[in-house]
């Protein structure tokens, strides 16, 4: 017989090895939906710099304490559904009622195993014992994969095994990614021309283009495509527009990290969010859609400021300590 996943031998469904990762991957999530969780609500900043919180214009206008990242949240969500459904079905076909390891219901009468401490309102995974599920239970991820792989033998045993054992891999592949999100390397705005604007002078299509970053050669990716107006650029010859018109550019706060390091003169993202908190630093307006306008048209736009108004602190900065 041959594994439906990989084509190797088995005798099952999957064979030893796709039982072994789906295994691996059913043990991981616990561990990757805290993970998640962290990054919705931003306690980890993961490898984006948060944007500066921006001055208070009225009462209505104040920003969320709380700043979230919706692509996390979206990852976690569709990783508890995936588990979710698979619970379920798998439950159908084993024909069992689905309950969390270790639980029985409210109504259930007769001793529970010990856990420890003995009042049985703690759970410790290392320690065999039995609790009674609440009232209002709701299953989180790490009982829904455990649950899973306490019964990943009788997933290995049906027809879908493959089909499960693939998309588990999917969205923890994906939840990875959003983890650990790729370097990318600011290669200035998309300078093609789109039109002319009311003076009749020419217009650019002004859209942020961001480079993948070639780990395997140690440099950005030599073509970057702008996905707003499809043009394919060189790198390097973006990077030398930047040097060119460097003084003209206004950006947010990670376009400016991400610039001033390509420019071989790194600032610390402390320095420069501690810049604009002094004023020393202002605005000189807000992103909205490729697009720089002069005020915010949303709550979500960042601010975007002066790269000559940066490189500026930063010289006489270094006067000063070399003074």
């Amino acid at each position: 017989m041959q594994c439906t996943k990989c084509g190797g031998r088995a005798t099952v469904y999957l064979c030893r090895e796709c039982i072994r990762e789906l295994d691996s991957n059913l043990e991981q999530i616990p561990w990757i939906a805290d993970r998640l969780t962290e990054a919705y609500a931003k306690q980890n900043a993961l490898s984006t710099p948060p944007g500066p919180r921006h001055i208070v214009e009225a009462e209505d206008d104040e920003q969320s304490p709380m700043p979230y990242d919706r692509v996390a949240g979206d990852t976690y969500n569709e990783l508890r559904t995936v588990l979710m459904r698979w619970c379920r079905d798998l439950a159908d076909l084993i024909g069992v009622e689905w309950l969390p390891v270790d639980a029985v219901p409210l109504d259930f009468i007769g001793p529970l195993r010990p856990m420890i401490p003995a009042n049985n309102t703690e759970r410790i995974p290392e320690i065999p014992g039995q609790f009674r599920i609440s009232r209002h239970y709701i299953p989180d991820i790490a009982d829904l994969s455990r649950w899973l792989n306490v019964h990943r033998l009788d997933l290995a045993n049906s027809e879908d095994a493959a089909f499960a054992a693939h998309e588990i891999d999917r969205v923890c592949r994906k939840a990875f990614r959003v983890l650990n999100p790729p370097k990318r390397v600011y290669c200035g705005p998309c300078p093609t021309v789109v039109g002319k604007d009311a003076r009749n002078r020419p217009l650019e299509c002004a859209q942020g283009l961001w480079a993948d970053w070639d780990d395997d050669n140690d440099h950005a990716a030599t073509h970057v495509e702008c996905w707003k107006c499809r043009k394919r650029h060189n790198v390097d010859e973006l990077k030398k527009h930047i040097y060119a018109h460097a003084d003209h550019f206004s950006m947010t706060v990670e376009e400016l990290l991400s610039v001033l390091d390509n420019l071989g003169e790194p600032v610390p993202q402390s320095t420069l969010y501690r810049w604009i908190k002094e004023g020393r630093v202002r605005p000189r307006g807000y992103q909205r859609d490729g697009r720089i306008t002069p005020t915010r048209l949303r709550r979500g736009d960042p601010a975007v400021f002066s790269l000559a108004e940066v490189r500026g602190l930063m010289a006489q900065n270094e006067k000063q300590t070399v003074g």
